[in-house]
């Protein structure tokens, strides 16, 4: 699942940074570093400066064999003064495979009700399935996308009945519209197991990162567990229709930060993302987007509100909570937000976002020099023997 957590007293102080400029209040979200909390920032006068940074671009062959290369390119991205976001290119394939399932999630939104009922899973808490309006931000229904989540994996995770009732959100089976819309399951299918493939290959060289950098600390007796790309056969999808100004009575104003996505911060491993598909009212694609300062907005660990994108035909992998978890802080997460286009009224946008995480049942490992910062940063989620999916759903409550 997407959801994410939300710090309250870092809300505020990105509040005030930010709502000069967007002219709304917002919520947000931050990894505490086991540093004493800045006193929120006195409000100002003016609206802070926010920069353009170009995201760190691996080459897919370089993750192929390995090339001593992308370690610093990891160590920039996901460090400490990293934007928590890379991007990865040249994988061979993904645009096509992206240009076939993203047009699909306005199809969804077009089938009759008595279909998109079919494809709820109410049991999953709506993580399996359609869902729409069922997420809450703020207390109130989110009403400003619809999403299907499917495992691109397998159908079925697990048989075992015990997991399937304890992680309802994680072992679920997928709901697939067979009749409704047939192709969206082998388009589902085949581009999330791109990106989990890609997702793997990353996590290996993150994995081989850590132990250095966790050497050099002086902590030799790593166990990463199921490493940082986690387990391959829980990760999970969900296929998003952001619905334009016109779109929903009630859909955000565009003029906030955050109005298509609230600041947050993931919970999970890597979340790889394909880059959205604009599209007008009928579901055909705007060539590009209809306004430059749309996209991802990141807070970086100074302050800084950070503007980020990436080209259509790359993959972006950005960091969440667990990784800082299990990296014992070697690789960091950070808060972001997605904007909406101005003046485009109708303009939506398609695009998926796979989350890879690990099995539910097993234990969240934090390297021994890391445990009581660990203890501090996540308290009331994570505390040593914690599972992934307890903590996952505790992250999920704390949104």
């Amino acid at each position: 699942p997407s959801t994410s957590t939300v710090t309250a007293s870092k809300a505020k102080a990105v509040e005030r940074r930010v709502q000069c400029l967007s002219g709304h209040l917002h919520p947000s979200s931050t990894l505490a570093t086991g540093e004493p909390e800045a006193p929120a920032p006195a409000p100002q006068n003016s609206a802070p400066a926010i920069v353009k940074r170009e995201m760190v671009a691996i080459e897919y062959r370089d993750l192929v064999r390995g090339s001593p290369r992308v370690a610093e390119q990891i160590r920039a991205a996901f460090s400490r003064g990293g934007l928590g976001i890379l991007c990865v290119k040249g994988v061979p394939g993904y645009a096509e495979l992206r240009k076939q399932l993203l047009p699909m999630a306005s199809q969804l939104t077009r089938l009759r009700a008595d279909q998109l009922r079919e494809l709820e899973d109410p049991a999953s808490d709506f993580y399996f399935g359609y869902s729409y309006s069922k997420e809450r931000v703020g207390g109130m229904p989110d009403v400003g996308k619809m999403s299907f989540y499917a495992n691109p994996r397998l159908d079925c995770p697990t048989e075992d009945k015990a997991l399937r009732e304890r992680y309802p959100t994680i072992c679920r089976s997928n709901v697939w519209p067979s009749e409704a819309l047939p192709e969206l399951e082998p388009a589902f299918k085949a581009l999330g197991g791109v990106m989990v493939d890609v997702g793997e290959l990353l996590g290996k060289e993150c994995n081989k990162l850590v132990v250095r950098e966790l050497a050099r600390a002086g902590v030799h007796d790593v166990d990463l567990g199921e490493g940082v790309a986690g387990n391959p056969m829980f990760s999970k999808g969900r296929l998003l229709h952001f619905f334009g100004s016109s779109e929903k009575e009630a859909a955000p104003p565009s003029d906030a930060l955050d109005s298509w996505i609230g600041w947050h911060t993931d919970k999970g491993l890597l979340t790889a993302i394909a880059q959205g598909m604009y599209v007008d009212r009928e579901g055909r694609e705007v060539s590009c987007s209809p306004d430059p300062k749309s996209g991802i907005y990141i807070e970086t660990r100074d302050g800084q509100i950070v503007q980020t994108d990436f080209a259509e035909d790359t993959i972006a992998f950005q960091t969440g909570e667990l990784i800082q978890l299990v990296s014992g802080g070697v690789l960091r997460a950070t808060p972001h937000c997605v904007k909406q286009p101005e003046g485009a009224a109708g303009v939506g946008c398609n695009f998926l976002a796979l989350f890879m995480n690990n099995s539910p049942e097993k234990a969240v490992r934090v390297p021994r020099n890391y445990v009581e910062q660990a203890a501090r940063e996540f308290a009331g989620r994570w505390e040593p023997g914690v599972d992934f999916g307890t903590f996952a759903k505790r992250s999920t409550g704390a949104y």
